[in-house]
C-alpha cells in the first residue's frame, strides 16, 4: 500500500470553530476565530466528559476543530526496498523448493497432492506482511487536530482557549488532540508522599463536586484512548492498558494528593494533555507561562517516550539531553506570551530570568537557563527561532545527533549562556560571547 502526502496552507481569511458547553452541559454556542497564517505538512476522537459548567466551581469544557494537519499515525506500508533483496531471494529459492516439491508429490501419487497445491496457491495470493513505519510530516495523512479545555480555576477558559490556540498556530506538524485539565491548589503543605511523588504537596482546594468532576473527566480522557480502542493504530505496538492505567494512576493520585503538578502526558501519539495544578499565589502571567510551557511539550511529537518504547530502548541518550526538551518549551513560552500580551520582551525576559538564575548558581539544568542557551545559538546564527517555535525539532527521533556536546555551536551555548549583562536598562549578552 502506498502512503499519500499532502501539503494545505490555511489562510488568515479562514476561521475556526468552538463549540462551547454551556451551565447545563449543551451546546449553547459557536464562536468564529480568524488564524494566523501557518504551514502545515499534511500529536481524533471527540471527547466526552461530564465537567461542563458556567463557573470555576463546577469547571468548564470546551471543545474545537481545528485546522487540517496530519494524521499522528501512518499507514501500514508494503516497503520494497534494495535491503530486501536478500529477503527476495530467499523467497524465489522457496518457491522453487516447493514446486519440486509439489513435482515429486504429483510423480509419487502423494495422497497430500491437493493439500501442497492449496497451501501453494494461498501463499501466492497472500500478500507480504505489511511493515510498520513512524509517522512524520512526510507520511502521514490528514487529519483535524481537537482541543478540549476543563477548567476549574479562576483562570478565564475563552483565555486558555486563547492561548491554546496562539500555541498551536506555530506548530510545523500539528498532529495530536489536545486535552488540558486545570484546576486550583492552596498553600504548600509538605513535600512528595506516595502519591504526590514527584512533586510537592499543597492544601486542595476543589470541593467534592468539582474533584469528582475533575477525576471522571480525567478518567474518560484516559479511557478512551483512542491507539487502544481501535479509533486509531498502536504507536509501534508496545502500548498496552496496563501502562496506561498505570499512567492514569498517577495523575489521578496527583489530582486528589494536592501535587503542585505541570506536565504533559502522552496516552497516545495522537491524543495527549496539559495537566496543570495552578497555585492561588500565582498570578495570571505565571499561569499563562506555566500553560504554554506544557502545551510546547504535549505539541512535541517526539521527545522521549515515542522514541524509546515509552523508556524500554536507549532512554540515557534522549535524558541526557533533557535541558534541550525543557529550553526550547520555556522559549516558547517566553514568545507565544509576548505575542498575547502585545510586548516584544520575550528575548530581554528571558535573558533577565536567566541572569538571576545564574546569580542563584542554577546551571543548565533549569528551563531558564537553557532557554537562555538556545537564545545564545539563535543570536549567534547558529539555530534558527523558527526551529524552535515551530517544534520542527521534535518532528523525528534523531533529533539528538544534532545536540550533542561534541558540536562547537552546542557547546559554546552551553558553556557561555550565563554570559549576560543589564546595558541601557535591557538585558542581554555581553558583546564577547556574540560573533
Amino acid at each position: 500500500m502506498g502512503i499519500s502526502m499532502f501539503r494545505f496552507e490555511l489562510h488568515k481569511s479562514e476561521h475556526v470553530s468552538f463549540k462551547v458547553c454551556s451551565e447545563k452541559g449543551s451546546l449553547s454556542d459557536v464562536h468564529k476565530i480568524p488564524r494566523r497564517i501557518f504551514l502545515a505538512t499534511i500529536f481524533s476522537f471527540s471527547l466526552g466528559v461530564s465537567a461542563c459548567g458556567g463557573n470555576s466551581a463546577s469547571g468548564s469544557l470546551t471543545t474545537s476543530n481545528i485546522t487540517p494537519s496530519q494524521d499522528f499515525e501512518a499507514d501500514e506500508t508494503e516497503v520494497n526496498s534494495p535491503k530486501n533483496e536478500a529477503v527476495e531471494s530467499e523467497s524465489a529459492a522457496q518457491q522453487e523448493k516447493d514446486s519440486e516439491t509439489l513435482t515429486r508429490s504429483t510423480e509419487a501419487k502423494d495422497t497430500d497432492t491437493s493439500t501442497t497445491v492449496k497451501q501453494s496457491a494461498k501463499a501466492e495470493r497472500e500478500p507480504k506482511k505489511s511493515k510498520w513505519v513512524a509517522p512524520t510530516p512526510d507520511n502521514s495523512l490528514p487529519r483535524v487536530p481537537e482541543i478540549a479545555i476543563n477548567n476549574f480555576t479562576r483562570l478565564a477558559t475563552a483565555d486558555l482557549r486563547s492561548w491554546t490556540e496562539a500555541g498551536t498556530s506555530h506548530i510545523n506538524w500539528w498532529h495530536s488532540d489536545i486535552t488540558s485539565f486545570i484546576w486550583p491548589i492552596g498553600s504548600e503543605v509538605g513535600g512528595p508522599n506516595e502519591l504526590s511523588e514527584p512533586f510537592n504537596r499543597f492544601r486542595v482546594s476543589l470541593d467534592k463536586d468539582s474533584m469528582d468532576k475533575l477525576t471522571s473527566a480525567y478518567t474518560t480522557f484516559s479511557d478512551n484512548a483512542p491507539c487502544l480502542n481501535g479509533q486509531r493504530a498502536n504507536f509501534g505496538s508496545w502500548q498496552n492498558r496496563n501502562e496506561l492505567n498505570e499512567g492514569k494512576r498517577r495523575v489521578l493520585g496527583w489530582i486528589e494528593s494536592g501535587a503542585d503538578v505541570a506536565t504533559a502526558p502522552v496516552p497516545c501519539f495522537s491524543s495527549r494533555a496539559v495537566t496543570y495544578a495552578f497555585p492561588e499565589e500565582s498570578t495570571t502571567a505565571q499561569g499563562q507561562h506555566t500553560y504554554l510551557h506544557e502545551l510546547y511539550h504535549a505539541l512535541s511529537s517526539y521527545l522521549q517516550d515515542y522514541c524509546t518504547n515509552g523508556g524500554a530502548l536507549d532512554g540515557d541518550r534522549f535524558d541526557k539531553l533533557r535541558w534541550v526538551g525543557e529550553g526550547t518549551a520555556h522559549y516558547f513560552a517566553y514568545v507565544v506570551a509576548a505575542e498575547l500580551n502585545g510586548t516584544d520582551d520575550a528575548a530581554e525576559t528571558m535573558l533577565r530570568d536567566a541572569e538571576r538564575g545564574a546569580r542563584g548558581g542554577e546551571t543548565l539544568s533549569s528551563a531558564e537557563s537553557a532557554a537562555a542557551a538556545l537564545r545564545l545559538m539563535v543570536e549567534r546564527g547558529d539555530l534558527l527561532e523558527e526551529d524552535i517555535m515551530s517544534a520542527r525539532i521534535f518532528e523525528t527521533c534523531s533529533w539528538p545527533d544534532d545536540w550533542q556536546a561534541s558540536i562547537p555551536s552546542v557547546s559554546y551555548a552551553m558553556n557561555n549562556w550565563q554570559e549576560i549583562e543589564s546595558r541601557s536598562g535591557k538585558w542581554v549578552f555581553k558583546s564577547s560571547v556574540l560573533p
